[in-house]
């Protein structure tokens, strides 16, 4: 007899312990693409920063030589100089940024994600850092979205998370800046019990009992759960009776130390 979903998700929030729920570990495509990307457009501006510089000052200076009366003001050789030299500086700001996403965007993959019991309850982000080494976020559950409506449970793969659009989701932190607010998750990753329908209980906003069926519906279709940005009312309840056991464990583990 399997056990429904809906109750290992109680049994899940239920815990003392943290519990790691995703989990991922990243090729070397991720871990030196990623500054040879920076590397080749880092050149590249710099380079049409360069040519472009030398060719806005020969043409002003062919200006300066011919120019043999007065023209219209808007065609005077400074005033295009500023105008070409603004272009200019645009266009090679652009392979700059670039390359600075390709260093920032790696930063934003979650290698792992843990629950974190408490009366707050917590999730522990570790991502992907660019000189090797794992940077961690703590961010309240309750914070921890699903960026769109789109399911992360498709019923397909042996987690039930192949999805032909997309290889990745993405979690938001509502509580964080701009810079600091996406996460990436490959749908590659590890989940907990190897079943995906993790993320769309505890961050997608839909109900345990929801996702209790042995299939889930296909994206887009009007039987699938779609997520929220809230936590379901059911989730809520498992958080606040989860709660109230650690408040009685604790308030219990107290009493004991007294008695001694």
């Amino acid at each position: 007899m399997s056990v429904l979903f809906s109750s290992r998700i109680a049994a899940l929030v239920a815990r003392a312990q943290p519990t790691t729920l995703y989990s991922y570990q990243p090729g070397r495509l991720l871990r030196f693409g990623p500054w040879g990307l920076s590397a080749v457009f880092a050149a590249y501006g710099a380079s049409f920063a360069l040519s472009s510089a030398e060719a806005t000052r020969v043409i002003y200076t062919e200006e300066e030589r011919e120019r043999a009366a007065e023209g219209p003001w808007y065609m005077a050789p400074t005033l295009l100089l500023f105008g070409r030299g603004s272009l200019s500086f645009v266009l090679s700001a652009l392979p700059f940024a670039v390359a600075a996403a390709a260093l920032y965007v790696p930063t934003r993959v979650v290698l792992r994600l843990d629950y974190l019991p408490g009366k707050v309850p917590q999730c522990r982000v570790t991502r992907w850092g660019l000189l090797g080494r794992g940077r961690t976020d703590v961010v309240p559950l309750q914070q921890l979205r699903l960026r769109t409506q789109r399911p992360v449970y498709t019923g397909v793969g042996r987690q039930g998370v192949e999805d032909t659009a997309t290889s990745s989701f993405a979690l938001t932190n509502g509580s964080a800046g701009a810079l600091q607010r996406h996460y990436l998750c490959s749908r590659n990753g590890d989940f907990w019990g190897g079943d995906g329908r993790v993320m769309d209980a505890l961050f997608g906003g839909v109900a345990p009992r929801e996702l209790d069926g042995a299939e889930a519906p296909k994206p887009g279709s009007a039987e699938a759960p779609r997520p929220t940005t809230a936590p379901s009312a059911q989730l809520e309840q498992l958080l606040g009776r989860a709660d109230q056991r650690a408040k009685v464990s604790s308030r219990a583990a107290k009493n004991i130390v007294r008695q001694k």
